[in-house]
């Protein structure tokens, strides 16, 4: 529910021209936290606590500090509203956009849930590795990526967004089918670090691109809608791919997973190439 809004309220408080420079930025920022997060269990055995007891602790203290989060929010953002209000809930000028975007990205959300948020558990499995090795994993991972997105404004003047959004996904997916094939932990971790910098390089493309184009009164509602149609496929194939995991095929989600980013970006190319990224009227 965040997420979606604050896309919006990036997009209603910026310029078509320094919109993707916000959103790499906000991506940075997230990211880069994540990191520093997810670095955590790497120091757990230095704790003078069972590892039940640290994680315990962490879990406490990191949501204590969340609070802060919404507070700081709701001192320093200003309330920005569109020109003209829409009514109803629906969003009638943007509705083909956000089919359409959704459609291309819900393959993404399937693929990734197949076996992104199971990297962990995949490395257990695969190499015997604990969190103690996987938690620092993406924690350079997140870091990577969050540099990594500096990058995109670069991409979107060089490329244009729907090519910068293409050429880093496919790379990136290069990388993902290339996992499965390593022989040791050691071999799969930096294939996973290039592959999460590559693939998350184009989310503030793709945030960019979809608030370009939709009404400035609809914003809220088409990041809504793309985040719900994301996060319920990509809840859903993860039961999947978890399923998977625990019958013995640790290749297989990754094989999946391959071939709907293939077809997803096939689709949203299909789809956009030739759409002039201006929002709708």
């Amino acid at each position: 529910m965040f997420l979606s809004t604050w896309n919006a309220y990036l997009a209603d408080t910026t310029t078509e021209e320094s919109r993707p420079a916000t959103f790499s930025l906000s991506f940075v920022t997230f990211t880069i936290a994540s990191g520093v997060g997810s670095f955590l269990p790497g120091i757990f055995p230095l704790m003078p606590l069972s590892l039940f007891d640290a994680h315990r602790v962490t879990f406490v203290t990191l949501g204590l500090i969340g609070i802060g989060t919404p507070l700081s929010v709701f001192r320093w953002t200003s309330d920005v509203r569109p020109k003209t209000p829409r009514g109803g809930i629906l969003p009638r000028k943007s509705l083909g956009i956000i089919v359409k975007f959704s459609t291309a990205n819900m393959m993404i959300a399937l693929g990734a849930g197949l076996i992104i948020p199971l990297i962990p558990t995949w490395f257990y499995l695969r190499f015997t590795e604990t969190d103690v090795f996987s938690g620092p994993l993406i924690a350079v991972s997140n870091i990577a990526m969050g540099l990594a997105a500096v990058t995109s404004p670069g991409i979107s003047k060089r490329l244009g967004l729907v090519r910068g959004i293409v050429a880093t996904q496919l790379f990136s997916t290069l990388f993902l089918f290339a996992m499965p094939f390593s022989p040791t932990a050691l071999v799969a971790a930096p294939l996973y670090v290039v592959r999460a910098m590559l693939m998350n390089m184009s989310s503030p493309l793709a945030d960019t691109f979809l608030m370009n184009m939709i009404a400035d009164d609809e914003r809220a509602t088409a990041s809504s809608f793309n985040v719900v149609i994301w996060r319920l496929l990509n809840a859903a194939s993860t039961v999947v791919g978890g399923s998977m995991l625990s019958s013995g095929n640790l290749s297989l989600p990754f094989y999946i997973c391959t071939v709907l980013y293939i077809a997803s970006i096939a689709l949203f190319y299909t789809l956009f190439r030739r759409v002039d990224q201006k929002p709708s009227q």
